[in-house]
């Protein structure tokens, strides 16, 4: 059996392309969740039982700190130079990440990045581990999800490609 080609490369954004330093242990103290629990998930868990006052404060501390770390953020290293090789060889490129648009947007115009698809945390319904963002990509850049490869640097990130039948590169 051949290997297909790998058409795309798809990379989460933080810890990824860039170390924004995010403090997650800080930002749940600030909104008092419990230690460890993925912020996104624990407010889908909560909504309901809360106001929406309450979520939208929630998601004004995760920007806030978000914000932050997209102008204190570090290109990773490597990053740029295997973004010009990719573009070298016509691999179109895209990013999958949790952070909301204006962040990622601040981020990529920071370090002068572009990529030909970019999905935020605004343009899915279901966050990764969910594949939905993924198989979004695969399916507006025309290629199957066999032909991409998913670059991230925690397990959601790997869980969402396996969830894709995608390859994945932690």
């Amino acid at each position: 059996m051949e290997m297909p080609t790998l058409k795309v490369f798809i990379f989460d954004m933080d810890g990824t392309l860039v170390d924004s330093k995010l403090n997650f242990d800080a930002m749940r103290e600030e909104l008092g969740f419990p230690e460890g629990v993925p912020l996104l998930e624990h407010i889908d868990e909560i909504r309901g039982s809360v106001s929406e006052d309450e979520i939208n404060h929630y998601f004004d501390v995760i920007h806030r700190h978000e914000k932050e770390g997209a102008l204190a953020s570090e290109l990773m290293p490597g990053v740029q130079e295997f973004l010009e090789f990719l573009g070298e060889k016509n691999i179109k490129t895209a990013v999958l990440t949790r952070n909301n648009r204006e962040v990622t947007d601040l981020t990529f115009q920071k370090w002068q990045m572009s990529f030909t698809r970019v999905l935020s945390r605004d343009c899915v319904t279901k966050q990764k581990p969910h594949p939905e963002g993924l198989l979004k990509i695969s399916e507006e850049l025309g290629v199957s999800p066999s032909e991409c490869v998913y670059i991230g640097d925690f397990s959601f990130d790997l869980e969402a490609a396996k969830n894709a039948a995608m390859k994945a590169i932690l």
